[in-house]
């Protein structure tokens, strides 16, 4: 199950895994029908890096569903990354260290924003 307030996250990683695993797919079939060295090692090479990104995604996603997935946002003022640990929940206020506003995390259509209350 995902973790509540990461639901545009979820699908967007999903779809971003899918074009991954296309192109691992893609690059191994291209690599076997060409008889040029050359060809045939870039190929496989974008191969292995397809399959690295796949690897990564796939990581990202466990991390997701199973709730240990660092919640880092930025702030609303300042842009500046705020972490608000693993299993965030609604409610919480953090205070940006770098221009001082205080936000509230909320959720919202089953994503997790930063809203500020103050500063």
């Amino acid at each position: 199950m995902t973790l509540k307030g990461f639901r545009t996250l979820e699908k967007l990683l999903k779809e971003d895994l899918e074009v991954e695993n296309v192109g691992l797919k893609t690059y191994k079939e291209w690599s076997k029908r060409f008889g040029d060295r050359e060809l045939k090692s870039f190929f496989l090479a974008l191969s292995v890096d397809e399959n690295g990104h796949a690897r990564g995604l796939s990581n990202f996603l466990q991390q997701l569903q199973e709730n240990t997935l660092e919640g880092v946002f930025y702030c609303p003022r300042c842009g500046w990354v705020l972490s608000l640990g693993t299993n965030p929940k609604p409610g919480v206020q953090v205070t940006c260290p770098m221009c001082g506003m205080t936000s509230e995390l909320v959720e919202e259509e089953g994503d997790f924003q930063l809203k500020p209350v103050g500063f």
